[in-house]
């Protein structure tokens, strides 16, 4: 059994080892990391606020290693929110981290002490803010990675955000070159797992345009 990098809670993992699964643990490093955090917090009675996107994969995970746990997607769901006296705030490794901050922002002035671990993956963070970098610059967007990843789709959402025609696609073989002509400037993303050789294919594609 190959267990994907979004990981499985505990007690999914304990259901493998009962069974005599052969485990092949695949769960991303900072994945685990996270979930090494919530088990800690939870173990000293702490209600875990979890930022994220509700259902998805590694939230249904890290959920898993919280006694009591929460999911909120946006600043606006913190405002008619009741503090436990003990709280921490965590994030989905490739969750938006101007999504995240706004939350963090939103809670402090709630004026109840909460603890915060900022565990949005390095890679994530630093190709929001390359893209954030470069969208006064272009034209339109491509966005390069799996249609349901959620750091792609993240990066997507902010070229639309941003007022920028943007384009999701897989690879090359999805570019629409049509849909592209009428802009100038188009400016290339990717998400932190798409493959460097199809990024590079991909705008070997779009220079020969």
């Amino acid at each position: 059994m190959v267990i994907r990098a979004h990981g499985i809670s505990p007690v999914e993992r304990k259901k493998l080892i009962d069974n005599a699964f052969n485990i092949v643990d695949g769960t991303c490093a900072k994945v685990l990391r996270s979930q090494e955090i919530i088990s800690r917090y939870s173990s000293e009675d702490y209600f875990i606020l979890i930022a994220g996107d509700l259902g998805h994969a590694e939230v249904l995970a890290l959920q898993g290693c919280a006694e009591q746990s929460l999911v909120i997607t946006s600043a606006e769901q913190v405002i008619p929110l009741k503090l436990h006296e003990k709280t921490l705030l965590i994030a989905q490794t490739t969750f938006s981290v101007e999504e995240y901050d706004k939350i963090s922002t939103a809670l402090g002035k709630k004026g109840i002490p909460f603890m915060v671990e900022k565990t949005i993956c390095g890679d994530t963070e630093s190709r929001q803010k390359a893209l954030d970098d470069l969208l006064p610059n272009i034209d339109a967007l491509v966005v390069i990675g799996g249609l349901s990843s959620a750091n792609t789709t993240r990066l997507y959402q902010r070229g639309l955000e941003m007022g920028k025609p943007s384009f999701l696609i897989e690879g090359p073989e999805d570019l629409d070159l049509n849909a592209l002509e009428p802009y100038g400037i188009i400016g290339i993303s990717a998400g932190a797992s798409t493959p460097n050789g199809i990024i590079d294919e991909t705008m070997d594609l779009l220079e020969d345009f």
